[in-house]
């Protein structure tokens, strides 16, 4: 593997373009590597498992939305670490989330520290799985 196969990447999925930009900006000055899409569907089309990270999610798009990307990647045993972002959380939509592995839910704005620190969190619960899986 070389290094940009072994450098964790943060997949950043979010509809609104500028919410996708501002959040990509934000995550490389932290020293991020992101990459964004637009749906969650140019997103499956896209990603490789095998390559380590985590997944940022709004929860709703239109199309498939957050959750039903969450079921997607645990029905296809691609557990990929989720941080779900949304400007409009509920509760139930939370602890759906939070059961099915979420490492977390935070609403819009997002604080920077706190979504660098739920992507560190995630990114390590990636590493301790691929090394599990060896």
């Amino acid at each position: 593997m070389n290094d940009t196969e072994s450098t964790p990447t943060v997949y950043l999925v979010d509809d609104d373009a500028s919410i996708r930009s501002a959040l990509t900006r934000a995550l490389n000055a932290e020293g991020f590597h992101v990459m964004s899409w637009a749906s969650a569907d140019a997103f499956l089309a896209d990603y490789d498992p095998e390559k380590p990270g985590c997944l940022v999610a709004d929860v709703a798009m239109p199309g498939t939305d957050g959750l039903q990307l969450q079921q997607l990647l645990s029905v296809s045993d691609r557990n990929l670490p989720i941080v779900f972002i949304t400007g409009n959380a509920n509760v139930r939509m939370s602890v759906q989330a939070m059961r099915a592995g979420a490492v977390t839910f935070l609403p819009k704005p997002v604080r920077l520290s706190e979504l660098a620190a739920a992507v560190r969190e995630a990114q390590e619960r990636d590493s301790s799985a691929r090394q599990k899986l060896e």
